[in-house]
C-alpha cells in the first residue's frame, strides 16, 4: 500500500512546527535553566566577594591597631618615670594619627596603671569599663589579667577592644567604637554581620537574627551555605578571623527573589503555550495564501531583474507577506529616488567644486595675493614665501583629490593654507582661533566644507568694519559632528536672514545665496535630512553658523578598499 503524500499545506504546518516552536521550547527551557544556575551563582559569588572584602577591610583594621598595642606597651615597658613625658605623649599621638589614616578607621588608645588610672588617652572620652573599678574583673580587663603578655581582642559594650597587659605596670587598650566601623561599612549594600565567637553583635547593618540576649541566633552561627530561617531561605558566608576571635558573616535573603524567578518563568511558560496554541491553529490559513503570493513576488522579482522599476506589488494574504509587499514597495520608491538623487548630487557636488575654485582663484582674489606676494618681497620675504606655499598647498589640494569626503585632519590642513594668506593680507585686521577636538580629527567630511564658510565671514563679516575675529569650533555630540563658525562682523538683517533660513528648507535654490545653500543641500543629500545647517545672526554682531553631520571615520584598510565606521 502506497504512503499517502502530505499536501503542501500541511508540510508547511508540521514543518513550523518541528523546525520553530519544538527548538523555541526547547531553547526556553535551557534557557530558564540556564538563568536560574547563573541566579544561584551570581547570588553565591556576590556574597562571597562581599564576605571577601569586609573580612580583608576589619583584619587589615584589626592588624594594625594590635600593632599599635604592641608598640605602645613596649614604650610603657621602657618609661621608668611615670607620668609619660610631652615627648611620649607626642609619640603616642603620633602613632595613633598613623594607624588611623592606614587603616581608614579611626580608634582611640588608652594606657591605664594596674589601678585602672589614666596614663594616656588619645579621647577625653574614656570608656566607663576602662575606669569604674567594677568592670576591673569583667570584659576587657580580666581578659588581659588572664592572658599575661598576649594581645586579646574583646567586644564590650558594642566597642571593639584591642589590649595587651604589661606585667607589674599595667593595660594598654585601644578601642574602636561601632560609630567608627559604621561610617567605614556604611556604604555596603550586601546584609552583614560581625560579632565574636560567642555571637555578641559588634555591627550589622540591617535587620538580623538575633536571640533573647541580643546574640546573633545560635541556629544560624558559623553556617555557611542556603540556611533556613523563620521559614524564609538566606544564604550564609561566614568567614573566621585568625587569632582574631571575630566572625564575619554575609546575609543575603533569596526567598523574596525566588519567588519573582519562579513568577517570571510561569509568565514565560503561559505565553510560549499561547503562543504556540495561536500559531499551531493559524499556520494552516497562512500557508494556503503564501503559496499564492510567492509566485506573485517571483514574477515582479523578475520584472525588476530586467530593469522594469514602475511596477508596484500588492499581497494582503497575512501581515507578514504583506508588510514585505509594502518593504518592497517602499525599497523600489527608494531605489528610484536614490537614482535621481545620485544624479543631482554629482551635479550639485561638480558645481560646488567649481564655485569652490572660483570663489578661491577668481581673478580678484589671485590679483590681491599676487600682489600682496609682490610687495612682501620687498619687505617680508619669510611672509612672501610663507604666502606662496600657502597659495600652492591651496590649488593643489583643490585638483589632486578626487574622494568626495576626507578627513577633518586633511580639511583642516587646507584652511590652514587659506587662513595664513588672509592673516598676511588683513595683518592686525584679521584674527581667528580653531578648536577642534582630537576625537573627530580622523572623521569623514565633504572636501571643502569648513573653507566656505570662513569665505562668507571673511567676505560680508568685513562690511564697515576695521577688524574681524572669527572663531572655529568643532566637536562631538549625540553621535553627531558639530562645525560652528562664528564671527562678530556685521551680522545679517533680520529679513535677509529669514530669507536664507527659507530657502535652506527648500529643494531647489531660487536666491543669490550659493554658497550657504549648497553647504546645506550638499549635506543633506549624503547624509538625509536629518543633517544640515542652521544660521543665527543679530545685525552688528555678527554671525553663527552650525553644521551637523553624522560621526563617521575611516576603520581600517582591507584589500585596498576602505571601511567606514559609523
Amino acid at each position: 500500500m502506497n504512503k499517502k503524500t502530505a499536501s503542501f499545506k500541511e508540510n508547511i504546518r508540521y514543518t513550523f512546527i518541528a523546525y520553530s516552536l519544538v527548538p523555541a521550547f526547547i531553547v526556553s527551557c535551557l534557557g530558564v535553566l540556564i538563568f536560574s544556575f547563573v541566579w544561584r551563582y551570581a547570588i553565591v559569588q556576590y556574597n562571597r566577594n562581599q564576605n571577601e572584602d569586609i573580612s580583608r577591610i576589619l583584619n587589615h583594621i584589626t592588624i594594625s591597631y594590635c600593632d599599635l598595642t604592641v608598640e605602645a606597651a613596649s614604650i610603657l615597658e621602657q618609661e621608668d618615670s611615670l607620668p609619660f613625658s610631652d615627648t611620649t605623649k607626642a609619640k603616642l599621638y603620633e602613632k595613633v594619627y598613623q594607624v588611623g589614616r592606614e587603616s581608614e578607621c579611626q580608634g582611640n588608645l588608652y594606657i591605664l596603671n594596674q589601678r585602672q588610672q589614666i596614663l594616656f588617652a588619645f579621647d577625653e572620652r574614656v570608656p566607663a569599663f576602662l575606669i569604674n573599678p567594677e568592670y576591673a574583673h569583667w570584659g576587657i580587663l580580666r581578659s588581659l589579667g588572664e592572658e599575661q603578655e598576649e594581645v586579646v581582642i574583646r567586644l564590650q559594650e558594642s566597642v571593639l577592644c584591642i589590649g595587651k597587659a604589661i606585667k607589674d605596670k599595667g593595660y594598654v587598650v585601644a578601642t574602636i567604637p561601632k560609630e567608627k566601623l559604621k561610617e567605614l561599612f556604611g556604604l555596603q549594600s550586601q546584609q552583614f554581620v560581625i560579632a565574636d565567637e560567642s555571637g555578641w553583635i559588634c555591627l550589622e547593618n540591617g535587620a538580623i537574627m538575633k536571640d533573647n540576649l541580643g546574640r546573633l541566633d545560635n541556629s544560624v552561627r558559623q553556617k555557611n551555605g542556603f540556611v533556613p530561617y523563620n521559614d524564609t531561605n538566606y544564604y550564609f558566608t561566614s568567614t573566621p578571623l585568625t587569632g582574631k576571635g571575630l566572625w564575619v558573616y554575609t546575609i543575603t535573603d533569596v526567598e523574596t527573589q525566588s519567588r519573582i524567578l519562579t513568577l517570571i518563568i510561569a509568565v514565560i511558560l503561559v505565553i510560549f503555550i499561547a503562543i504556540g496554541s495561536i500559531a499551531y491553529f493559524s499556520s494552516g490559513k497562512m500557508a494556503v495564501k503564501y503559496t499564492h503570493d510567492i509566485d506573485e513576488i517571483a514574477k515582479v522579482f523578475e520584472k525588476v531583474q530586467k530593469g522594469e522599476l514602475d511596477i508596484t506589488l500588492h499581497i494582503g494574504s497575512s501581515e507578514e507577506f504583506r508588510s514585505i509587499g509594502k518593504d518592497f514597495n517602499i525599497m523600489l520608491d527608494s531605489l528610484k529616488k536614490q537614482i535621481t538623487q545620485n544624479q543631482e548630487l554629482a551635479e550639485h557636488v561638480a558645481f560646488a567644486q567649481v564655485k569652490q575654485l572660483e570663489t578661491q582663484f577668481n581673478p580678484h582674489f589671485l590679483f590681491n595675493t599676487l600682489d600682496n606676494i609682490r610687495f612682501m618681497t620687498k619687505i617680508d620675504i619669510a611672509a612672501a614665501d610663507k604666502m606662496i606655499v600657502s597659495l600652492s598647498r591651496l590649488l593643489r589640494y583643490s585638483i589632486r583629490d578626487a574622494r568626495e569626503e576626507l578627513t577633518v585632519r586633511e580639511d583642516l590642513d587646507n584652511l590652514q593654507s587659506y587662513l595664513n594668506i588672509l592673516q598676511i593680507r588683513f595683518n592686525k585686521r584679521f584674527f581667528y582661533e580653531i578648536d577642534i577636538e582630537d576625537e573627530i580629527m580622523d572623521c569623514l567630511i565633504p572636501k571643502l566644507l569648513i573653507q566656505p564658510l570662513l569665505e562668507n565671514a571673511v567676505k560680508y563679516g568685513f562690511a564697515g568694519r576695521d577688524t574681524l575675529h572669527v572663531i572655529i569650533k568643532g566637536y562631538q555630540e549625540n553621535n553627531r559632528i558639530i562645525f560652528v563658525c562664528q564671527d562678530n562682523g556685521a551680522g545679517i538683517e533680520k529679513d535677509l536672514l529669514w530669507e536664507i533660513r527659507n530657502q535652506l528648507t527648500m529643494e531647489k535654490n531660487t536666491s543669490t545665496h550659493l554658497g550657504l545653500y549648497n553647504i546645506h543641500r550638499r549635506i543633506q543629500l549624503m547624509y538625509k535630512s536629518d543633517y544640515g545647517m542652521k544660521i543665527d545672526s543679530k545685525e552688528n554682531e555678527g554671525v553663527t553658523v552650525r553644521l551637523m553631520l553624522p560621526y563617521k571615520r575611516e576603520k581600517c584598510e582591507e584589500g585596498g578598499l576602505s571601511c567606514i565606521e559609523y
